[in-house]
This record gives structure tokens, sequence and C-alpha cells, in this order.
């Protein structure tokens, strides 16, 4: 298995990222979403799975200004922004 750090370009700012590949080339790609205010390093096991048992390229992703891609303190994003802008740019 591969786990790449990527970095998303979003409209509000960088997303952080992880690219979970098989070794062998992928069959298939999913971009997992996390919940609200929980990382996406949460879901690293489940895409670890996915890559491994069903030939899945995986992105998990943190939103901006939470976990990886920053500090809820200073953030003054939305929930629009959160569900449609970063999950479009991640998407992408």
């Amino acid at each position: 298995m591969i786990e790449d750090p990527v970095a998303i370009p979003g409209p509000g700012g960088v997303l952080a990222g992880r690219l979970i590949t098989p070794p062998t080339a992928p069959e298939k790609a999913i971009v997992l979403n996390a919940a609200t205010a929980v990382p996406a390093a949460y879901y690293a096991g489940f895409a670890r799975w996915l890559a491994e048992a069903q030939r899945a390229a995986v992105l998990i992703w943190d939103y901006r200004d939470f976990a990886a891609s920053g500090d809820p303190r200073r953030s003054r994003a939305t929930m629009a922004d959160w569900g449609v802008r970063d999950a479009a740019a991640a998407r992408g």
C-alpha cells in the first residue's frame, strides 16, 4: 500500500489530504468526505482497507481550517464552504 500526502488547492486555501493507493493499478477511485468535526485521519484504517481489499485509490482530506488543514479557532468557514466548496475542490 502506498500513502502520499497531498495538497489540494481550494477556494479558501490549501486542503491537506492523503492519497492511499494499492501497490498495483487501482480499479476505482474514492473520495472520502469526513463527518463534520472529524479529522480525516479517523478514516485512514478504512481507506487502507479499501485500497487493499477493493483495489481502490482513496483520498482522505481535512476541511479548510480544520485538523491538518488549519486552526478552527480562526476560521470563518461556513457549512456551505465545507460541504460544497471544499468537497468540490477535493473531487477536483
